[in-house]
């Protein structure tokens, strides 16, 4: 065998091997292992009754898009809240890595998926004829979901979504000085309905990310 050969069959095995470690956990999660949605978060010093109230529904929409596009068998945290309680585990706030895994162990699941809302920005977008002006406002929502493998600790999984949803409305139908059914951000009320809608778009985006890069789509 010539150096230059066995050079090239020395090189091509190097890069065999780093690919395969690039990507250990797609083999190791297999269809029908437990999973646990333990918290998605949105942290951030303004506005923190209206974070809390979508880190709440994040982590319903996530757990609901778990359950009906995933492989996986969703554990009830429901049920699990009492014990984890028990043993001094908060599932809200500041999520680590570390914390999931101890999470997981707990609650004998295989994984662990938490993570959290990056960014709600809300954009308006005015256009206007003779007899009627429209005011159109977006909301845009970014997410990042992580998933752990409760037995070593390590991330074998990440996904990230976004939403984005878009309302209408003539200036001469808007209502004002209403709180029903809204949220406040900043110096805005905005539609709940509007926002919601973004965040169960960028939820499932980011479940479905999540889940086609360790093959676990039904």
């Amino acid at each position: 065998m010539s150096k230059k050969l066995g050079l090239a069959i020395v090189s091509f095995c190097l890069c065999i091997g780093m690919l395969l470690a690039l990507h250990p956990a797609e083999a190791a999660v297999r269809p029908g292992a437990s999973v646990a949605i333990v918290s998605v978060g949105f942290y951030g010093q303004n506005d923190v009754e209206t974070r809390k109230i979508l880190a709440g529904k994040a982590t319903e929409f996530v757990g609901e898009y778990m359950f009906k596009g995933s492989k996986l068998k969703v554990k009830d945290m429901e049920e699990a809240l009492p014990e984890l309680k028990a043993n001094g585990v908060d599932t809200e706030g500041n999520i680590t890595q570390d914390d999931a895994a101890k999470i997981g162990k707990l609650l004998n699941a295989d994984y662990v998926i938490y993570g959290n809302i990056m960014s709600l920005s809300i954009t308006h977008d005015s256009t206007g004829v003779v007899v009627v002006e429209t005011e159109s406002v977006i909301a845009n929502t970014d997410m990042m979901l992580k998933m752990v493998d409760t037995h070593t600790g390590s991330i074998v999984s990440t996904g990230r979504g976004k939403g984005s949803s878009r309302q209408t409305s003539g200036s001469v139908i808007v209502p004002t000085n209403t709180t029903v059914g809204m949220y406040q951000w900043g110096s805005d009320q905005l539609s709940q309905e509007i926002v919601d809608r973004a965040v169960i778009e960028s939820s499932e985006h980011a479940v479905q990310e999540l889940l086609k890069k360790i093959n676990m789509q039904k």
